[in-house]
């Protein structure tokens, strides 16, 4: 069965599969970065490409690049102008989805209609893409940066009242606060 496999096609889907598990794999549940910009790789060969815009509030310059293929339908390339909303850390244009698994990473899936004589069909598939922006500007950054200087605070309040206990109790919250922000930030 292999053998009709092309050997650079086979280990494509290798990568992209291991790309995807990696993503997926992510304990933690992340948020976009504003203003950065994604890319990566589709199943069925290609690319895709795209913005998230200044604000954080959607997905801009979506671009699908082929060939993109199937079993039975083929998609050269496709790209979309229009901004698309994010809500709740995902998206959707109606025909590509998706979200923000970890802290610099996007997946997803697309469903393409293809024009084509003698009939048409649809590309579909998943998606995965990575950016290499700073997750500074992300909310998830900015919640565990909050999250850090609370307890900071408290337990300098704790100190100054020499309520040792309390201390102790703060420092422990203090240092699990810093290990999410490293982990996020």
């Amino acid at each position: 069965m292999f053998d009709r496999v092309p050997r650079a096609g086979f280990a494509a889907a290798i990568a992209g599969a291991a790309l995807i598990a990696g993503l997926l794999a992510s304990p933690a549940s992340a948020y976009h970065i504003p203003g950065a910009a994604y890319s990566g790789q589709v199943s069925g060969g290609g690319s895709i490409s795209f913005s998230v815009s200044g604000d954080g509030s959607s997905v801009t310059n979506l671009t699908l690049t082929g060939p993109i293929e199937t079993a039975t339908c083929t998609l050269s390339s496709k790209q979309y102008t229009q901004p698309t909303p994010i809500a709740n850390q995902s998206f959707d244009n109606g025909e590509v989805s998706g979200s923000f698994p970890n802290v610099e990473g996007a997946y997803g899936h697309l469903n393409v209609p293809v024009a084509g004589l003698p009939s048409s069909c649809r590309v579909t598939g998943t998606w995965s893409a990575t950016t290499s922006a700073s997750p500074a500007g992300s909310e998830e950054c900015k919640a565990a940066l909050a999250q850090m200087k609370k307890w900071k605070r408290a337990r300098l309040r704790a100190e100054k009242a020499g309520n040792q206990a309390k201390v102790k109790k703060l420092q422990k919250r203090w240092l699990h606060a810093r290990d999410e922000r490293n982990r996020v930030c």
